[in-house]
């Protein structure tokens, strides 16, 4: 389940590339981000398929405006149709290289052949490091960048964004509260309350060194009891 502030893919597959991918979607309205019926987008994928992923992705970009995040639950089922434990974007363990290559919603997002290169490079940890995280970040991060972990699915709205509350609710019959918004912070001495990694600073270039991508061990999805 997941639902983007403005666009993303979906992907899983090794530590090296993605072999299958769920092309871009890119929401144009507030309600096909928020919203029940409109918003959050569920992916149901038989385990046959699976065999051999070591990684899930989330592959994200945003428009240059207002706010910029990712929500999302993933958990397994198991044969008798029980769920395993939920693992949230904000759960420990998901990494993001920032690739330094912009994207805007509306033309689709990058290439799958683009993103297994990206994924190739920030492997070897050497993109440039002043549009770029150079190479994979956790949410303790360098000084290139961190995993950003923002508000969970529970704040109420007041009314416009601000540090700490700068989403609306995302669909509640099916995004749980626990799911926390996740993005890239691009310079984590300086970016904390009250500013936010959550909230488009204004001027121009890409500050956020967007198209993100964001990558979280399959392994770390518990099987269910």
């Amino acid at each position: 389940m997941i639902t983007a502030d403005n666009a993303y893919a979906f992907a899983y597959g090794t530590d090296d590339s993605i072999s299958k991918y769920y092309g871009g979607v890119e929401a144009v309205t507030a309600g096909q981000i928020f919203n029940c019926g409109e918003g959050p987008e569920t992916y149901v994928i038989p385990y046959a398929e699976t065999i051999g992923t070591t990684q899930l992705y989330i592959i994200a970009w945003a428009d240059s405006a207002v706010t910029q995040g990712v929500l999302a639950r993933f958990r397994r089922k198991g044969g008798g149709g029980g769920f395993g434990e939920d693992v949230f974007t904000g759960t420990k363990g998901w990494q993001v290289c920032a690739t330094g290559f912009d994207y805007q919603p509306g033309n689709g997002g990058p290439p799958l052949a683009q993103i297994n290169d990206f994924i190739g490079k920030c492997n070897e940890g050497k993109l440039d490091p002043n549009t770029t995280s150079v190479g994979w970040v956790d949410d303790i991060g360098t000084q290139y960048g961190a995993v950003a972990f923002g508000e969970d699915n529970t704040t109420p709205y007041e009314g416009g964004p601000k540090a700490g509350n700068e989403f609306p609710l995302v669909c509640q019959a099916v995004m749980p509260n626990e799911a926390h918004w996740m993005w890239f912070n691009w310079d984590p001495p300086n970016i904390k309350p009250p500013k936010s990694p959550f909230l488009w600073p204004g001027g121009g270039g890409n500050p956020d060194h967007q198209f993100l991508i964001f990558r979280l061990a399959a392994e770390l999805l518990p099987d269910p009891q």
